[in-house]
């Protein structure tokens, strides 16, 4: 499951690239490629907000486990907020 800023809830991604994100913090990691067309961005945080201006999804684990060189790796995602925690907390609590 990740967060989005423009890909409606529910929508299914191939991840094409992955890398670490924090607003405030510039990387010198590397981009890991994979063989979809999504960049998903890597956080320690909720993201709730972005200045990325275009279609993008962000996760909590990708780039970390990319970083322990597994070869082959495919990603597939789904869509299940869009990086508003309050819509997250309440479609939670209508799922369970």
């Amino acid at each position: 499951m990740v967060g989005s800023n423009y890909i409606p809830v529910g929508t299914e991604v191939r991840v094409g690239t992955s890398q670490l994100y924090h607003p405030n913090v510039d990387y010198d990691e590397p981009v890991f490629s994979l063989d979809g067309d999504v960049p998903c961005y890597t956080s320690n945080d909720f993201v709730l907000h972005t200045e990325i201006d275009e279609p993008v999804v962000f996760d909590m684990e990708l780039a970390y486990i990319l970083a322990m060189g597994f070869k082959n790796v495919e990603s597939i995602k789904v869509v299940s907020d869009n990086l508003s925690l309050t819509e997250y907390e309440m479609m939670i609590k209508w799922k369970i």
